[in-house]
């Protein structure tokens, strides 16, 4: 019943995805006016307010659109205006605002979470952007009942727990009773998916188990048909109020099933129960097949329900466990059966999402799970009497804090260990198929056979299949024997990541990072974990502009990085001499540009630098040029320099700088890449790297038309996202990886 319900949902959604769209021509509208009703809003973070807008009409410039269409809004800003209009703000409001209409992102590089499908699957169009938050204006004071409702309890739940915890703590806490995670850190995160625990941050039937748990409590001595009521009605309600995610859904009617007919003394089928959940979750939302909170969730209690059995079996069958002294030691295995079903039954969809696979995972839930428990209990208990007995809840609230600094400290210390956990790299969807179908075929071999030397052969050929068809179907994007140019699409900024001959990775630049958006720790290396890349060889940093070397800083931070080339530094630039700082406090080693050779076996790398006796140099022409040969074929990356360094470099190089692949300095910018600089390069191709929409409106339709007179084939990522280029040595290649994954997904 469950598969044919997901079938149903998946051809439903997958149709009904296809009829959203980004509805306007360009992919970028500055000073546009948006006129409209709220139809949601987000719990307010540090310096932004979301919410969901039903359009009434957009104008921007001359023109107007009166598109009926959702789009998800933001207000930015650091001041007390912001709180303000969170205090005043209402589910069914009337806005008019002034900002920037852009379309969401894509999948702009491998492996990239496609953030704009995932909003057409929530039927939002577009995204609006309000930097100044005197550009917001409510225009009525008009009400939608229940959704405004449901959003005044949750805001007022939130102001209760920031009240009474310390930041940390009330972020954790917020995303585990309100089903909320925007607050929590993203450096906490990715210690809780090292420890193979990210799950209890995910509001799911473990919170609602401790929700019934405390309803049952405080109702013991109640009449029993009111008791049940009671429970279930609680379980509802808290359901609303956690804005009814897929994991919460699933386990408050699962639950309510079961006390039903708990209550009317009949039995109730778990796997029944968990179809029926299924079935109201995607008739609501069939969209809601392709959430991970979906898959993660109904996949962890399909193998729960499955396999603990089993594994159970295996122990209370054992008289070991029954003797008395030895009954903690059970209790403590049976709990960690449950685990390592779930872990079972959910591991493909880790690998897809998180590239990892924690190994510690049992140990760590068994820490951390009562962990939970005790904080859960705690926060709802500080709620309960905050109101009533503030100096009651304060010390409730205080046990909480201490709970859960020492999760974080547990958590922080396990997800540090250097075996903690493994990255896995292009784990396909048929991956995932393959992985389930092996685990039918073996949970039946150990139905059907009882000899267990057959049992242990047949799950380690399973495996051996399992592990050789993952790597059938992986594409290597950086073959050995090939030099490979990766152009990454980090909006308006440069980066190339480089695979050269020998299996070593160069990169040049990393893109920007600022307070919203960290291209290093979001883009680059998420991308090195898709990809398999431990660490970069050599990192060269263009110039020290912050949408050149930003992103490196997260690089140097987290280890990713060996060997660093940088210009001289600029003393009298700080973030030149915050830069050189962090290199010598992670023990970076680094050297300053110089006319240099790298060599490889079969590939040069080739270091220019323009002397500072050559021309007055502004950052752009302090630049790093670089060329990069392998056997016939080369590649020159030129930074942001302008056309006076283009000149001393022709002067200087002349015909050396012929490449077959040229970078375009400074984005397409018309400051560079003259006429007779591109005469004597001669390139065969020209890269382009900009931002879709960006504020400067590179590249310049002047070198645009200049590339094109000249019949150089030129290569964007604001149109085409990450470009892929490869050489054998003799022909270079323009490979469509996105073609290549795209039969990697549903």
């Amino acid at each position: 019943m469950l598969l044919v319900i997901s079938s149903g949902a998946f051809h439903y959604a997958l149709s009904e995805s296809e009829k959203f769209s980004y509805p306007y021509a360009l992919p970028k509208y500055r000073h546009a006016r948006l006129y409209g009703r709220i139809s949601d809003i987000d719990l307010i973070r540090k310096d932004r307010l979301n919410f969901t807008v039903d359009v009434d009409s957009v104008k921007w410039s001359e023109s107007i659109s009166k598109k009926k269409v959702k789009i998800y809004c933001a207000i930015i800003s650091a001041n007390k205006n912001l709180r303000s209009i969170y205090n005043e703000i209402s589910v069914g409001n009337r806005v008019r605002m002034e900002g920037t209409l852009m379309k969401a992102r894509d999948k702009r590089n491998p492996g990239e979470f496609d953030y704009q499908d995932y909003l057409f699957r929530r039927k939002i169009s577009a995204l609006f952007y309000v930097y100044d938050s005197d550009n917001f204006t409510l225009t009525d004071s008009e009400r939608k009942f229940f959704p405004d409702l449901v959003f005044k309890i949750r805001r007022s739940i939130d102001k209760m727990i920031f009240r009474q915890h310390d930041f940390i703590t009330a972020s954790l806490l917020r995303g585990l009773l309100l089903a909320d995670r925007n607050m929590i850190d993203y450096e906490i995160k990715e210690k809780f998916i090292n420890a193979g625990v990210i799950h209890i941050l995910a509001v799911s039937g473990l919170h609602v188990g401790f929700i019934a748990f405390i309803f049952f409590v405080l109702l013991q001595r109640i009449n029993i048909t009111i008791r049940y009521l009671l429970t279930v009605s609680g379980l509802v309600v808290y359901m609303i109020i956690t804005n009814s995610p897929p994991s919460v859904t699933r386990a408050v009617i699962m639950a309510s099933v079961y006390l039903i007919a708990k209550y009317f003394g009949r039995d109730s089928s778990p796997f029944n129960t968990l179809a029926i959940a299924a079935f109201i979750i995607l008739i609501i939302n069939p969209g809601e097949l392709f959430e991970p909170g979906f898959q993660l969730s109904f996949a962890a209690v399909l193998s729960i329900l499955a396999l603990t059995p089993y594994f159970n079996n295996l122990i209370v069958g054992r008289e070991y466990f029954n003797q008395k002294n030895k009954r903690w030691l059970k209790n403590i295995l049976l709990f960690m059966t449950v685990s390592l079903a779930a872990q079972i039954g959910t591991l493909p969809f880790t690998i897809i999402y998180f590239h990892k696979v924690s190994l510690i995972a049992l140990l760590s839930n068994l820490i951390v799970i009562p962990l939970v428990g005790i904080i859960v209990s705690l926060g709802i208990i500080t709620l309960a009497f905050s109101a009533a007995f503030p100096l009651l809840g304060k010390l409730y609230a205080s046990a909480a804090i201490l709970f859960s600094h020492l999760m974080l400290t547990v958590t922080d210390f396990i997800g540090s260990i250097d075996f903690a956990y493994v990255r896995i790299n292009q784990f396909s969807w048929y991956d995932l198929i393959l992985f389930y179908i092996v685990l039918i075929l073996l949970g039946y071999l150990a139905y059907r056979y009882k000899n267990i030397s057959f049992r242990v052969t047949a799950a380690i050929l399973s495996g051996a299949v399992m592990i050789l068809f993952m790597k059938i179907d992986n594409y290597e994007y950086f073959p050995r024997d090939n030099l490979t140019i990766m152009a990454i699409d980090v909006g308006q900024g440069d980066s190339f990541l480089i695979g050269l001959p020998s299996g070593e990775y160069m990169l040049i630049d990393a893109g920007s990072a600022t307070d919203y958006f960290d291209n290093g720790k979001r883009t680059i290396i998420p991308l090195m974990d898709y990809l398999g890349i431990d660490v970069i060889r050599y990192g060269f940093i263009s110039h020290v502009d912050n949408d050149h070397y930003g992103g490196f800083l997260s690089l140097i931070k987290e280890g990713r990085v060996k060997y660093v080339f940088k210009p001289e530094i600029d003393s009298s630039d700080g973030s030149d001499i915050e830069l050189e700082n962090l290199l010598m406090s992670k023990q970076v080693p680094y050297e300053y540009y110089e006319n240099k050779i790298i060599k490889h076996p079969k590939s040069r790398i080739y270091v220019m630098n323009v002397n500072k006796d050559d021309v007055l140099l502004n950052s752009n022409d302090r630049s790093g040029i670089l060329k990069i040969v392998y056997g016939s074929t080369s590649f020159l990356f030129t930074g942001d320099a302008s056309k006076k360094i283009e000149s001393v470099l022709i002067n200087r190089c002349g015909e050396f700088l012929q490449s077959d692949v040229l970078k375009v300095a400074h984005h397409g910018s018309k400051t560079s890449t003259s006429e007779k600089f591109l005469k004597c390069v001669k390139p065969s191709y020209a890269i382009i790297s900009a931002g879709e929409g960006n504020y400067f409106n590179h590249p310049s339709p002047e070198i645009i038309d200049l590339l094109n007179r000249k019949n150089v084939r030129i290569l964007r990522t604001d149109k085409q996202g990450a470009l892929l280029l490869r050489s054998d040595g003799e022909n270079i290649e323009v490979i469509n990886w996105k073609k290549l994954e795209s039969g990697l997904i549903f």
